[in-house]
Order: structure tokens, then sequence, then C-alpha cells
């Protein structure tokens, strides 16, 4: 048996746009001849269908330690168990070169995945961390882009940043996204709404987020404040919840809900938390607003054009790649919250555009998972990629 090793390197708490990509994989790989060994930390216990998925679909699912040292430890263990032909390695920076140096050892074809923004820009970067943390980072990226079959980008935004940041060959870094999945929501907007408790005849704005400042919602915030005192009526549904429990993470959160006090918002706001059937409601929304400060791509952006809903979005990252500016939604500067609130009152005041159409087509043609997972695993295992 052939295996490919996907080093995902984390311990789900949602079942996220990358789990169900490594399903499809798996399925590939298996018609393929290889079986995909994806490899996460510590325990499946909050999503253990992640695991049960992935088995199905012909794959196996292997943990490791989220100790740095145990990690390397239980990887080198993995690489003599099934000797992969192939090793993608995604979120952990610090692991990409040890892996890459594994690979050459035990001849695998070595891939790296980016999937978030470096930093702002090589001039902020530099501003923040010095000129030696930056000549660092662009050898270190230089190596393992040497040690590496591709670079795979989630975005051209990230590429972009990457080919900035790396001193090594840009013909090797290349994007591929991680789609969606494009399948019918599970519930209509009305079955949404009373599943969620959100009335059913509101104006409703959603936002799925970690809660993360990078991710803008104190911004966002500011723009409801701007649209109640205009006497637009709304209800936000927020979805989302911290990325890890930690006492800076509950502070943040515990200031946003202060925030929305302060702004008189908060009786018009619905806290849903994390939830694992983020695309099945999503209907229950009007308009899907996305207002990052940064941001890859943003998978939700793509969960929310499949539930055909128009977008709202900041001109940041590789969200625009997604968004075009008056086909599919509205993309807005950033941190600019009289842009944002112009941007909703617009879509929340003119329903009759065609721009949740213009979505679901866009992200059916470009971004369809089960094609991506095509592409990636004939991309690994050295198969022409055709364009279907």
């Amino acid at each position: 048996m052939k295996y490919i090793l996907e080093l995902l390197l984390y311990s789900p708490r949602v079942y996220a746009g990358l789990d169900h990509l490594m399903v499809y994989a798996a399925r590939e790989a298996r018609k393929q001849g290889y079986t995909l060994v994806c490899v996460y930390c510590d325990n499946m216990s909050e999503q253990p269908d992640i695991q049960r998925d992935i088995e199905i679909a012909g794959g196996i699912v292997e943990l490791v330690s989220s100790t740095p040292k145990k990690m390397r430890g239980d990887i080198f263990k993995l690489y003599a168990k099934y000797h992969p032909k192939v090793v993608d390695t995604h979120f952990i920076v610090r692991i990409k070169l040890w892996t890459a140096f594994l690979s050459l050892l035990y001849g695998a074809r070595h891939y790296t995945h980016e999937h978030s923004m470096l930093g702002r820009s090589i001039r902020k970067y530099i501003q923040r961390k010095g000129w030696t943390r930056r000549i660092l980072t662009g050898t270190y990226l230089c190596l393992v882009n040497l040690l590496s079959k591709k670079v795979l980008c989630a975005s051209n935004a990230i590429r972009k940043q990457y080919c900035n940041f790396c001193y090594g060959s840009k013909k090797k870094i290349e994007v591929m996204y991680l789609g969606t999945e494009i399948r019918e929501p599970r519930y209509t907007q009305k079955q949404a709404r009373r599943l969620t408790g959100v009335p059913l005849d509101a104006k409703v704005i959603a936002n799925v987020s970690s809660f993360d400042p990078v991710k803008g919602i104190d911004v966002l915030f500011a723009a409801l404040s701007l649209l109640k005192h205009r006497g637009v009526d709304f209800i936000f549904v927020s979805v989302g919840g911290m990325r890890k429990v930690t006492p800076e993470s509950q502070d943040y959160v515990d200031s946003l809900q202060e925030l929305a006090y302060h702004y008189e918002i908060d009786n018009q706001i619905i806290w849903l938390g994390r939830r694992n059937d983020v695309q099945d409601i999503l209907p229950l929304a009007d308009i899907y607003v996305h207002p990052s400060l940064s941001e890859g791509l943003a998978c939700v952006l793509l969960e929310a054009s499949v539930a055909r809903l128009p977008l709202i979005c900041s001109r940041e990252g590789g969200m625009v790649e997604v968004v075009l500016n008056r086909q599919n939604g509205l993309v807005v500067p950033k941190e600019d919250p009289a842009a944002l609130a112009d941007a909703i009152q617009q879509l929340l005041e003119h329903p009759d555009n065609d721009y949740g159409e213009k979505a679901h087509e866009r992200v059916e043609e470009i971004f369809n998972q089960e094609k991506q997972a095509k592409q990636l695993i004939n991309m690994q295992i050295g198969k022409p990629i055709k364009n279907d």
C-alpha cells in the first residue's frame, strides 16, 4: 500500500473546511491506489465525526502530541511506520523544515501548505520584529521551498506575500484553493431561523468567525451602531467562539459584550456560539458580512456563497478573490465602519439584487471542494491535472 501523510497538526474544535477536504481527498486517494493518513494532534474528542468520515472514505487518522519535542518524535514514528510516498505539511511553521528533511531521507515528495498571511507587509513585519527576524524568516522559507516539491498557498494573496518574504525560487509557489462543499443547505430560511431562535420577519446580518481582534468584529459593531442611529432595523447573528480558552481570549470576549452594550446594540445580537452546522444554518441570514483586518481567504465566504447570500467583505487578503465588488457582493475598505454601514444598508434596503445567485455560480465554478481534492491528489502523486 502507498501512503500519503497529511500533517494537519491541530486538534479540531469544529468540523471545518479543511477537514471536509480531507474526506474528499481520502476518497480520491483510494481511487488512485493510495491511502491518505491524516495526522491531527492530541485527540478527536470534540469532533469524532471527522475521524469517522475520513475512515469511511478509506483514509486513516493518526494522532501526535501537540508538544513540539514529542510531536517531532511522533511524526518520525509515522514516517517509519508508513514509509510515505508523499508528505504534505500544513499549519505549524516550525515543523515544516524538519518534515522536509525527513521526506528527503525517506524519498518522499514533500509539499507544504500555507493557509495564512505572514503579516500585513514586509515593511510592517520589519518594524514589528526587526531585520534579523525578517532575514531568518526569508532564509527558513527558502530552505523549505528548496526541499519541497511545491509550496501550495490557499489564495493568490498568500502566494504573493510568500513570494515577497521567501528568498528562494518563486516557480514552486502555487495557489491551491481549499474550496468548500457544493451542496444545498439542509434548512430553508424559515427552518434555520426557527432552529436558532431568530425572528422570522427580521432583517438578518450574519458573521461567522473566531473571537479574535483580527476578525474586525469591533469594526462591525461600530457599523451596526451607525445603522441603528440611522433608523435601520436589523438583527445581527454571531456564530463562533474562542480559538483557545485562555484568560486573554476570555477578556476579549468580555470586551466585545461590553462594546455591544456601549453601542446599545446588545438587544439586537444573537450569539450562537461554535456550531458544526454552519453551512446548513447560514440561510437564516439576508446578507453575510466578513470585516476581517487580515485574511488568507475566509472559507466561510465560500459557505455563504453556497447558501446564495449576498456578501460584504474588507478589501484585504484573499477575500477579494471570492467577493467581486458589485458582482456577487460589496467590498469595503478595512477598519472603516461608515463604509461598512453604507454597504450593509444598501443590501438590506435593496434585496432584489442577484448577488446571492452570482456568489453561488462563482463558488461552484472555482471553489468546488470535490474538484480541488482531485487536483490535490493528482498533483501529489504526479498525475497530470485535468481541468474539468
